[in-house]
């Protein structure tokens, strides 16, 4: 038997990402979670400051892994036994992966066709997405290229033409004549175009050179295209950012995009396990560890500011440019209190593509983001030592939260369009989503599941909502709402003006009612239980009803399929439940994305459009249309079928296949959008065709960037 590269952590089961252990001897950091903390982000004053922050930061999150390595060996050795089974888990040494407004109704006519818009949380905040239109066009990611389709008139609908997209494109906007695509791409060659090297395994000589956890991470391109003329599309800008694209906002011409990643190459967490027998007791792997400690120690000495800093390039005339950002850009949380990883914004202005690359770091991983037209905040999970399910720890008699979400609140200057750092703060718990945060005249709005142990108990879970103001560089709590539904968790947030609802989830759909109009005092007006739960909310007309997308279930909590759902909250203190529609299907079963991913859900006036799945008979796929009226309730009115459009085993590209992704309305029409094709319907009668657009087969053999690049 030989070992391998396994994380203890998995083995013992974890709460979350990688974590701390107790009694490190560096810089320690304890966190107890319970309330909102103080936190803060310290800017780099120079780059021989900035060397010295992320030297002691790298130093302090490798000891405090390597103990928590240690104290689970020795706690494995005395309460199970040491030695490897064929159960051993093998682990992912990676650390992760204005009110609320209806941003996407649709109507909007920009002197031509009236269309609909991409589904965004705060109006007038795109989000990137798959497909989007303008009435007179829709553009698309096709496969890997963008597509550009003549929508208006309708019956003309027509290819334009396509360009292809290095990589595998994810997500995209469209301003005017340009489109900005982001896609991943071999990191491998983006290094060896910029004259750079894969690192050999971190931790100084001697290192392996099969470094199983280097944290080496996918690049992330961003693509600007001229598409005024699709005869001749051309290339205006080509951007590279180390690490994993996690999303995009756009105002106008000005565009944030954020990507998180690690970069933590110049050490190494775990000994090099490939070469030994199997004969070794737990003495022997501790003192791998404690050599493997040593020499981090001195490649992290070492190491030089650009081993430090996550890569960065730009295409030039000569080829791809370094374009890191300055060392005054760069900011750096207290040491060893977030994930591993580390976070790039990346600031584009369409209107200035020849000026200099602006951009900002901020270390830790960041893992969902918020941006109204002020202010952009970043969420980024804690790390906490407490973390972990069974008696490792003595974390007390007390119960105790075990997470933290560190918020990171960047205002949206004029000028370049760098965000400015304003303000920090720690709370208990995780996020939900994106809708779990909000900013609105000053006050940041947040909702947060918690996870709750101590020393008798573990696995227990509360829920709480926080209002935060502004002080300085601090975030200063000013009002909450503790231990909501305790034992469930947050499944939809939605925030509405002075309102905040809240839907959590165990056995029933408890959907609560937050009163925010004095932030200093949110208070539970009022709530209601029914079976199942709702993923997603959206505000109906002035905010009297709300429209929610879920899954059915039972009183004893057993789920079913698709639910749709209209909630009468103008009685905040008795909400009620309007209107329900359960989502059919022939084959007795049904999925939709828009269960995960609000871009998939199309609004345009009382219309909803979003594509729905089913395996019954073999696999079908279409897109459902809807009418949605506070009075009238929810109607179906028709479902366009792709599935004449696909072969059964072509229905795996790169995850989703060649079934529905988006539909979009444009004047009386609404066209769905699947890669085999792109069908425009009258609303007036679902069941025929104005025109028809078959798409070329796409490419099956889908590359994923982020694995073993």
């Amino acid at each position: 038997m030989s070992y391998k590269p396994t994380r203890f952590l998995s083995l013992l089961g974890v709460a979350g990402l990688t974590l701390l252990a107790a009694g490190c001897s560096n810089d320690e950091v304890a966190f107890s979670f319970d309330g909102v903390q103080p936190s803060s982000l310290q800017r780099a004053k120079s780059c021989n400051d900035l060397e010295t922050l992320l030297k002691t930061d790298a130093k302090v999150r490798m000891n405090r892994f390597i103990d928590l390595q240690i104290a689970s060996i020795r706690y494995y050795e005395e309460n199970r036994g040491f030695g490897w089974g064929d159960d051993v888990a093998m682990g992912d040494s990676s650390g992760t992966g204005g009110p609320a407004e209806d941003g996407g109704t649709g109507g909007a006519s920009n002197g031509g066709p009236s269309h609909s818009e991409t589904n965004n949380q705060v109006e007038g905040v795109d989000e990137a997405d798959i497909v989007k239109t303008d009435g007179e066009h829709i553009y698309m990611l096709h496969g890997a290229t963008l597509t550009v389709l003549r929508s208006w008139p309708i019956a003309e609908m027509s290819t334009l033409g396509s360009v292809g997209i290095e990589g595998q494109p994810i997500e995209m906007f469209v301003e005017g004549t340009k489109a900005v695509v982001y896609s991943y791409v071999d990191s491998s060659q983006v290094l060896a175009q910029a004259g750079k090297s894969r690192p050999s395994g971190g931790a100084g000589a001697g290192a392996s050179d099969a470094c199983y956890d280097c944290y080496w991470q996918p690049v992330t391109k961003v693509t600007v295209i001229d598409i005024a003329s699709m005869d001749t599309p051309q290339v205006l800008a080509e951007h590279f950012i180390e690490g994993g694209y996690v999303s995009a906002r756009k105002i106008g011409t000005k565009i944030q995009t954020v990507v998180s990643g690690g970069a933590t190459d110049v050490f190494q967490l775990y000994p090099d396990f490939y070469a030994w027998d199997g004969d070794e007791d737990s003495d022997d792997l501790v003192d791998a560890y404690e050599e493997l400690r040593a020499r981090n120690i001195v490649a992290i000495d070492e190491a030089t500011l650009d081993d430090l800093l996550p890569d960065r390039f730009a295409a030039g005339a000569a080829g791809l440019e370094d374009a890191t950002v300055s060392c005054e850009d760069v900011y750096v949380p207290t040491s060893g209190t977030t994930e591993f990883g580390v976070t790039q914004i990346h600031s584009l202005d369409l209107d200035n593509l020849g000026g200099p690359a602006v951009g900002t770091i901020v270390y830790g991983a960041t893992h969902t983001i918020y941006q109204n037209h002020d202010n952009l905040v970043l969420a980024e999970q804690s790390w906490s030592q407490h973390a972990m399910i069974g008696p490792v720890w003595d974390i007390g008699d007390e119960p105790v939260s075990l997470v933290g979400t560190h918020l990171h609140v960047f205002a949206l200057t004029e000028g370049d369009g760098r965000p400015a750092y304003r303000a920090s703060a720690t709370v208990p718990g995780a996020l939900d989503d994106q809708f779990s945060l909000d900013e609105d005249n000053g006050v940041v709005r947040v909702a947060t599941t918690e996870q709750i142990a101590s020393n008798d108990s573990w696995g227990d879970t509360s829920n709480d909502l926080f209002t935060l103001s502004f002080d300085g560089r601090t975030l200063t709590p000013l009002g909450e709402v503790r231990n909501l539904a305790p034992g469930e968790q947050i499944y939809s947030t939605r925030y509405v003006g002075n309102r905040a609802y809240v839907v959590t989830f165990r056995q029933v759909d408890p959907l609560f009612v937050i009163d925010l109009a004095d932030p200093a005092s949110p208070v539970v007006v009022g709530s209601l239980k029914i079976p199942g739960f709702s993923e997603y909310m959206h505000p109906l007309g002035d905010g009297t009803h709300l429209f929610t997308i879920g899954v059915d279930g039972d009183w004893d909590g057993g789920t079913s399929g698709v639910a749709l759902q209209i909630f009468d909250v103008s009685n905040p203190t008795q909400p009620t439940l309007a209107h329900k529609l359960p989502l059919s299907d022939d084959n007795d079963w049904a999925w939709t994305e828009a269960l995960y991913n609000h871009k998939a859900l199309t609004f345009y006036e009382d219309k909803l459009a979003f594509p729905v799945e089913g395996y019954g008979a073999g696999p079908h796929s279409g897109l459902a249309i809807f009418r949605v009226d506070p009075v009238e309730g929810i109607t179906e009115l028709g479902r366009i079928d792709h599935t004449p459009y696909f072969q059964p085993n072509q229905y795996d590209y790169c995850y989703y296949g060649y079934g529905v992704r988006r539909g979009v309305f444009i004047e009386d029409h609404v066209v769905s959008v699947s890669e085999a094709a792109v069908i425009a319907s009258p609303l007036s009668d679902l069941t025929t065709s104005s025109a028809i657009v078959t798409l070329p087969s796409v490419d099956q053999s889908c590359t994923y960037y982020g694995e073993g690049i």
